[in-house]
């Protein structure tokens, strides 16, 4: 809101910096209060409602009569229940409620302000006021007031003593000459006057503060100045309501408690807004809108003269008078019983029109069946004749084709015949080079994985002591390494020891003069030797790489592109050569050291296999008992 009241100060356009067109502020309060015990608190809390809902029973009247006279219509003044005579009661100077109790100075004369009150409004029929209720039970502590809302009874407990200004003058003095804004605004001079229940007898020499020296402003007589206060600021705004109404007390969803929303309704004010509101011209529509939505009640001809001839048509037809609907510059003002009638006619034109077109479409939709039924049986007729001749057609279509479809059905079937015979005789070639040469479709790393699993199944074997499987096991391992050989990539290292190995085995063929073998071992080292320009060393390629990337960087610096695109092409084969030697020597390496690994493994379950086998038999030659019970019973027994 300040942020609001900021905005509308203008410092340009001619005016000052803190000069304010315009001001927007929010009054928020819960409304009328009814418990089974209600104090001093609701006291003023219902008073500030009456004065409230009397302001807003006052503005709603003059905004009916403000709008009744902007359309120059004829209206009578609306009766409605004028709270006067119970605001005059609670707050109408001294004799009023709250003037008798700012009469009651000591704390403990409660009961004698309920007594005064009785004396003054509740005695004799002369002097009764018929918004004050004696109480009958518990009348020296309690006493009623008829409010707008209902009638609350109020226990005077606590009522002289709430009432009294507890502060004293020194303090108030100090706190009202406060440096902090607040305080000093809080605390500043009371704009109680002697007429509104201050002393007559303050004058501005004595303090300056709005209050009496020998006693303080008291606070009913606090609340009574801000509530006119407020009052008077309400008269100079224009006011806009809004009522805000719980649906229950527990602040839960989808739960409606309609006892405590009609609570809430009667004490907000909203039944005698409502019955105001209802006995003027509750419905009011824009001349456009109004004469769209009822124009469909006029004939074709009366529509032309606008909304005049509408509300003069309708008026002779339903027989009703200004007092129920006028006509205004920019609005029909409508009573709510004639907008309700007028809303069941319009309805119910619409309905008839409704049934006429209904009654017209039909009437066309029947002769448009029965000339869609004549040609819909025309149509069937030549549809059979159609169907015959086509079905004549399929049957010699049906016997060509069945002749023609087994033609190709035969010519299918032996095709079929021969490519399944030559399926089998795959899958049997591929069975008898499986049954030939078990290991053919394995690589060289297969054949070492499934070399040390056999190794492992060995040394289970031998541990078990299964001893027949152990030697059907050995000799599946002397397959497979015969046939790792076979397989193991050839590199330059492999062949130079092959050919070493070969010329090992002719100089000791030499040194038995077993010449005959060393004619066959001569061409093996002949064949080896002619293998070795495949297999570059590892200086070779490298070297190869190091010249290829040699001249492919010569023929770019000369800018010759294409010679330097093709040397490049050298430079990629001759790495991928280096490349797959370096991995082949590796893979060799790793086979070599896993071999020596399985083997180490299989010496040293040897090992402990025998030592295992003599400490049993030692054990066994040392205790002359078959089992653990004998040598118990002979470790008891001693």
């Amino acid at each position: 809101v300040r942020r609001l009241n900021d905005s509308f100060v203008r410092a340009a356009e001619g005016l000052g910096a803190d000069e304010v067109v315009g001001t927007i502020g929010i009054l928020d309060i819960y409304g009328f209060e009814r418990f089974e015990t209600n104090g001093f608190e609701q006291l003023l809390i219902n008073y500030a409602n009456e004065a409230l809902h009397r302001h807003f029973s006052n503005h709603l009247l003059g905004m009916e009569q403000d709008l009744y006279a902007a359309e120059e219509i004829e209206w009578t003044p609306i009766d409605y229940s004028d709270n006067l005579l119970c605001l005059e009661l609670v707050g109408g100077g001294g004799g009023s409620v709250l003037g008798l109790l700012d009469d009651a100075r000591r704390r403990d004369e409660d009961a004698k302000f309920v007594s005064q009150l009785t004396h003054f409004f509740g005695g004799t029929p002369v002097c009764k006021h018929e918004c004050f209720v004696h109480v009958k039970f518990g009348s020296d502590r309690m006493f009623g007031i008829k409010h707008y809302a209902g009638e609350v009874r109020y226990t005077v407990d606590g009522f002289v003593e709430k009432n009294i200004e507890t502060l004293t003058h020194e303090l108030r003095d100090m706190c009202a000459d406060s440096t902090v804004p607040l305080v000093s605004e809080i605390f500043g001079p009371s704009p109680v006057s002697p007429g509104e229940g201050g002393s007559p007898t303050e004058t501005p020499q004595q303090g300056g503060r709005g209050r009496n020296t020998i006693r303080g402003v008291s606070v009913a007589a606090q609340f009574r100045s801000s509530l006119q206060s407020l009052l008077a600021e309400l008269e100079e705004t224009n006011p806009h309501y809004v009522r805000c109404i719980k649906p229950n007390l527990i602040k839960a969803p989808d739960s409606f408690d309609s006892f405590e929303v009609l609570r809430q309704m009667r004490y907000a004010g909203m039944m005698e807004t409502v019955r105001i509101r209802s006995e003027g011209y509750a419905l009011r529509e824009d001349h456009a809108s109004f004469f769209q939505r009822f124009s469909l009640l006029l004939n074709g001809d009366e529509r032309e003269g606008g909304i005049e001839r509408l509300f003069a048509v309708l008026s002779a037809r339903l027989n009703v008078t200004e007092a129920d609907w006028q006509v205004g510059h920019s609005k029909i003002f409508l009573k709510k019983s004639f907008a309700d009638k007028l809303e069941v006619i319009a309805r119910l034109r619409v309905k008839a029109a409704a049934r006429a077109v209904g009654r017209f479409g039909r009437g066309v939709a029947w002769r448009r069946a029965a000339g869609m039924l004549t040609a819909w049986g025309r149509f069937r007729l030549h549809l059979m004749q159609m169907r015959r001749k086509e079905e004549a057609v399929g049957r010699i279509v049906a016997a060509f084709r069945t002749v023609r479809d087994m033609k190709k059905l035969s010519t299918a079937v032996w095709a079929a015949v021969v490519i399944q015979s030559q399926e089998r005789k795959i899958v049997a070639t591929k069975v008898v080079k499986k049954l030939r040469d078990p290991f053919g479709d394995l690589t060289f790393r297969d054949m070492e994985t499934l070399h040390r699993e056999q190794c492992k199944a060995l040394e289970v074997a031998i541990e078990t002591k299964n001893f027949q499987g152990a030697a059907q096991i050995e000799e599946y391992l002397k397959n497979i390494s015969d046939e790792m050989e076979a397989k193991r990539p050839m590199t330059r290292t492999r062949l130079e020891l092959m050919i070493a190995d070969l010329d090992t085995q002719i100089v000791d063929s030499l040194a038995r003069k077993a010449y005959t073998e060393c004619a066959p071992l001569q061409e093996k080292m002949d064949s080896l030797h002619a293998l070795l320009p495949s297999y570059p060393t590892m200086l070779e390629l490298e070297s190869a790489v190091t010249k290829a990337e040699t001249n492919v960087a010569d023929a770019a610096a000369r800018r010759d592109f294409a010679a330097a695109a093709s040397l490049q092409s050298m430079v990629d084969e001759a790495t991928r050569c280096l490349e797959e030697a370096m991995e082949a020597e590796a893979e060799i390496e790793k086979s070599e050291a896993d071999e020596e690994e399985t083997n180490a493994k299989g010496e040293n379950g040897a090992a402990l296999g025998k030592e295992s086998d003599v400490s049993t038999d030692a054990t066994e030659d040392a205790l002359p008992f078959e089992s653990r019970a004998e040598l118990e019973m002979e470790i008891i027994a001693q």
